[in-house]
């Protein structure tokens, strides 16, 4: 039988290909988005008597209105209903809550419209502005209106395009740690003033101690250090805790103990305790490398620990304490940049003014070409945000503007947790248009807490507000309204 050649052009080949990653990527988005409506399914979004009511409040924003880590009964538009309904009974007021996780403020002025015709209500509550920094729809048409720009928006809403931005981030920061690495491979002693064995001796040092202590199987008699990491390594936590506390009262300057010690709490899942013996040891001998060691190691495990819970302002916090403790270590800045586009608490220049500080007070860092690299990271992401807040500010007017041409008062809120960009284009779009404004801010700060409560009853680990917090809110919310009249004290 003769040979038949079943073998395609090339161009057919990449055809081929090329379909079958459309259709892949097309089946993905399917995929995302089915995900993404199962997890954000909510049935009720009305709260009062829709048929009754002569009043109605819109609540807009994203998941702190939506309500992100609490039920539908635990966001603040529910609790705002039910304090009117207890507080002014005879008052028939529909709160509706049209917060939307993710939403930016141009998805927000894009279904204003349709929502003021359907709802018509006599007051707008908005909280937005946040997600900007992430979720760029609407951006491109706000630079250059047009069809091209239409297209471009439709695309980065899409779930692949948003997964896809996130991992080239991932890869911007990577490259820069494979140039550190390669770096130091071409010149593995000295590089410009940086010296290779100073920026890794107290990541090791921490490491290698814990290591060592890891490996006592058996109680020391006479020496309760040892007994102590026994109990560690045994899993009787609280027994070694005891133990080092007690050691403490009688040697309250002994930098192992209170280390031992800071580790025992770390353990326990207690990390403000843990750091708190860690800075009483460095207090105790600033100069001390073996508390600098265990310092390093603590904040690599707490770093490590909310990246892994999606605790990312946490992580955040400790990436810049542990760059602070070892300006060297350049798997710090690395961390840094790779989690920094996944959270909003701090902006690009925060981390510009804090690394400037670093070199005011080292200026060797100068000439650390790793350091400067990653303050240049930032300076191009504060250009971006310089942007992204111009566009946040034009839509708060357009928003504005819209609920006045219908009638509709509005009042404007800030995030209950330092958001910088958002809040301070919140506050001043209220400033501006002489607007009533709510200061969550102000109000969740520590100090306007009452003795008994601490800032976790109200706020989450990544920034979203509990049950407490969303009822704390609404309280603020209701302040607002009694100032206006629209419901009594």
């Amino acid at each position: 039988m003769p040979n038949i050649n079943h073998s395609y052009p090339l161009r057919v080949k990449l055809s081929i290909a090329f379909g079958s990653l459309i259709l892949f990527l097309v089946l993905l988005e399917i995929c995302l988005r089915i995900a993404g409506q199962i997890y954000l399914s909510r049935e009720i979004t009305h709260y009062g008597d829709v048929k009754t009511s002569n009043y109605v409040i819109l609540c807009l924003g994203d998941s702190f209105t939506w309500g992100g880590g609490v039920t539908r009964d635990e966001t603040y538009p529910a609790y705002l209903s039910e304090m009117i309904k207890s507080r002014d009974p005879h008052k028939k007021i529909l709160v509706i809550n049209k917060g939307k996780c993710e939403y930016n403020s141009s998805q927000v002025l894009k279904s204003l419209p349709r929502w003021l015709k359907i709802y018509r209500p006599n007051i707008v509550i908005l909280l937005v502005g946040s997600s900007n920094r992430f979720n760029p729809w609407g951006y491109n048409s706000y630079q250059s209106p047009g069809l091209l720009s239409d297209l471009k928006d439709t695309l980065d809403n899409l779930k692949v395009v948003k997964m896809i931005k996130l991992i080239s981030t991932n890869l911007k920061a990577r490259v820069l740690y494979w140039d550190a690495e390669h770096l130091f491979k071409e010149e593995p002693r000295i590089i410009s003033g940086y010296n290779y064995d100073t920026s890794l001796v107290y990541r090791d040092r921490g490491f290698n101690y814990i290591k060592n202590k890891q490996q006592i199987k058996s109680p020391a008699s006479n020496d309760k250090l040892s007994t102590a990491w026994y109990y560690y390594n045994t899993g009787k936590t609280q027994q070694a805790i005891k133990l080092l506390e007690d050691s403490i009262k009688d040697n309250p300057r002994s930098l192992e103990n209170l280390c031992a010690l800071a580790y025992g709490y770390y353990n326990s899942g207690d990390f403000q305790k843990s750091e708190k013996f860690l800075q009483q040891a460095r207090h105790i001998n600033p100069g001390s490398e073996f508390v600098r060691g265990q310092m390093d190691f603590f904040y690599r495990a707490a770093q490590k620990f909310y990246q892994k819970t999606g605790k990312l302002d946490l992580a955040m916090e400790y990436f810049r304490k542990a760059i602070e403790l070892n300006p060297d270590d350049y798997k710090n800045y690395y961390n840094l940049s790779q989690a920094y586009d996944l959270q909003s608490k701090y902006n690009a220049e925060f981390f510009i003014d804090f690394l400037q500080g670093l070199l005011q007070t080292q200026a060797r860092l100068k000439d650390n070409a790793v350091f400067m690299a990653y303050l240049e990271f930032f300076k191009e992401k504060k250009q971006n945000e310089d942007k992204i807040s111009s566009w946040l500010r034009n839509d708060l007017d357009k928003i504005v503007l819209l609920c006045k041409g219908n009638n509709t008062d509005i009042i404007i809120q800030n995030y209950p947790v330092s958001y910088p960009m958002a809040n301070t284009a919140l506050k001043n779009t209220a400033t501006n248009h002489s607007l009533a404004f709510v200061d969550n801010l102000g109000i969740f700060a520590l100090e306007q807490f009452p003795l008994t409560d601490e800032v976790n009853d109200y706020l989450l680990d990544d920034s979203h507000c509990t049950a407490k917090g969303h009822k704390l809110i609404a309280e603020n919310i209701y302040s607002a309204l009694t100032t206006k009249k629209i419901v009594s004290k």
